[in-house]
């Protein structure tokens, strides 16, 4: 909290850090976190090829699913009353629970991008920023 104000990307870095965390604090079953296409590959490798099973079960066990970890302990973290009342500026801008997950993934796919390219976001979330969807 102390950075958010003068190094904003930072803090946003240990706030997702922070979630990826939770995220791998408790043990999940890996096909609750495996989309249907990626459930619906894996069962096609398994029947398909020789020793099929075995290949499936390594790829498996190779998927961390970090980001789907991530999502799904933060929205099993939040509670519905959570978003009862918020502190934004406009209702659109508030968090809720329709697009609570969504929103999640998004904030995570906006650390990887920044982990990954380097691309500066500093000015999507400093503290009074007013940067809209489209720019």
């Amino acid at each position: 909290m102390r950075s958010c104000e003068t190094d904003p990307e930072v803090a946003y870095l240990h706030l997702i850090t922070a979630g990826e965390i939770l995220g791998n604090y408790s043990e999940r079953n890996l096909d609750d976190l495996l989309d249907e296409q990626m459930k619906g590959t894996l069962q096609a490798v398994a029947a398909g090829m020789p020793k099929g099973e075995k290949i499936a079960r390594s790829i498996r066990g190779r998927l961390r699913q970090i980001k789907r970890r991530f999502a799904m302990a933060l929205t099993q973290l939040v509670w519905a009353g959570f978003f009862a009342n918020f502190e934004a500026s406009e209702s659109f801008l508030a968090l809720n629970e329709e697009t609570f997950k969504q929103r999640i993934e998004t904030a995570y796919d906006l650390r990887n991008k920044f982990v990954h390219t380097g691309i500066y976001f500093g000015t999507w979330i400093a503290p009074g920023s007013r940067m809209k969807a489209d720019n």
